[in-house]
């Protein structure tokens, strides 16, 4: 009987924690990887963990083996940076009120990309604050007047419009609710790349994969007590031998099954946001709209979306681009069942239109990215019932 691989997990002087692509992805952001190239690696990492024998990977341990998949596809300047990003200091203090934190242009920079900046522009901008800042006679600054400087700044280079919608997004970094992102879709359409990236402009530190939610089942559960969560969602019907009509779709009603199954994983995750008031986002295809079924309106702002690639060749495309990428993921695997993968993605959106929930079409991840910024700024303001400092 084969065994069934245990997912990695990451061990510290005191911490056991499951290993993350999200947060190895962030870090990666943070010292100048695009956010295709981000995930890449961190799917590569993982990957090169499940290979392993022993599921235990010491911390150091897994902070060598991303150094050196970094100097050898990009290099000592790269991999050094991944090791050193934690030590760099500005020397400009931001003071709160127990806390005393260098200046960060890649925080400030996230901040404003959230306010609708392009990357490039917001780093610029970020940089021009710095300067505002070393030119003062003082090297502290407290945490509002560095956000008046801010806005101030904001509305002198883009305008009112992109000052409160800075505003309103520097309000979720102390939030009375979290704000808790559901990102669903098939297979292939790019919601974990759209997840980072999000994160990254959002600053968001937890981004989680129902197909990690998934892979934990399993190890709980055996393929005889729970057969569908044991295979992908485009193949889970080989493994469903529940009772079904004549006329119901084997893949869908295999599919429905699965993720009605990792739901139960999925309220585990909104409720520790909840508990925490972190701010999350959630990705995969488990996401459905109408399958969340718990009421969370009272306790965070939970925005729900699905993610859709429309265009065949270019969903198809992407696959391939996948396998080139990492040959391990399989791709003849997904272009085997790409019909089903099709199949799957129509009736999401169909759920989407049925409960009114938003559908983007992927076709230029920076479009869609800021599409989704536009999208939840609206859906911010329209639950925030707080007053907003809007700036004339």
């Amino acid at each position: 009987m084969k065994t069934q691989k245990k997912y990695p997990i990451v061990v510290g002087k005191s911490l056991r924690f499951p290993f993350s692509k999200g947060i190895l992805s962030q870090r990666l952001l943070a010292i100048g990887f695009r956010p295709q190239e981000a995930y890449r690696i961190a799917e590569a990492v993982e990957e090169r963990l499940l290979r392993r024998r022993s599921s235990r990977v010491e911390k150091s341990q897994l902070r060598r083996i991303v150094h050196a998949m970094l100097l050898r596809e990009y290099g000592k300047e790269s991999a050094d940076k991944y090791l050193e990003w934690k030590r760099v200091t500005s020397p400009i203090l931001v003071m709160g009120d127990k806390s005393r934190v260098p200046f960060s242009k890649g925080i400030l920079s996230q901040s404003l990309q959230a306010s609708g900046i392009e990357p490039n522009i917001s780093h610029s901008l970020a940089i021009t604050i710095e300067k505002t800042l070393l030119r003062r006679d003082s090297r502290e600054v407290t945490r509002n007047e560095l956000r008046e400087l801010t806005v101030k700044t904001l509305r002198k280079e883009y305008g009112a419009s992109y000052a409160n919608r800075y505003l309103l997004w520097r309000r979720l970094k102390e939030p009375v609710k979290p704000l808790i992102i559901l990102l669903g879709g098939t297979a292939g359409t790019g919601k974990s790349t759209i997840g980072v990236e999000l994160a990254h402009r959002l600053g968001i530190t937890r981004v989680i994969s129902t197909d990690s939610v998934r892979e934990v089942m399993r190890i709980m559960f055996s393929p005889e007590l729970m057969p569908t969560i044991h295979k992908s969602s485009f193949d889970a019907w080989k493994a469903y031998d529940l009772p079904k009509s004549i006329q119901e779709d084997v893949v869908i009603a295999a599919f429905m099954e699965q993720a009605l199954r990792v739901s139960a994983g999925i309220y585990a995750l909104m409720d520790r946001a909840l508990n925490e008031k972190i701010s999350t986002i959630i990705d995969g295809v488990h996401i459905v709209p109408g399958f969340i079924k718990r009421n969370y309106a009272e306790k965070a702002l939970i925005s729900k979306m699905v993610i859709t690639t429309e265009d065949e060749d270019m969903h198809r495309e992407r696959f391939l681009i996948r396998g080139q990428q990492a040959s391990t993921r399989g791709v003849e695997k997904y272009l085997t069942n790409f019909d089903s993968i099709r199949k799957i993605q129509n009736f999401i959106v169909l759920q989407a239109n049925m409960h009114n929930v938003p559908v983007f079409d992927n076709e230029n991840l920076d479009q869609t990215v800021a599409m989704i910024v536009q999208h939840l700024t609206a859906f911010v303001r329209s639950q925030d019932k707080t007053s907003l400092n809007v700036v004339k």
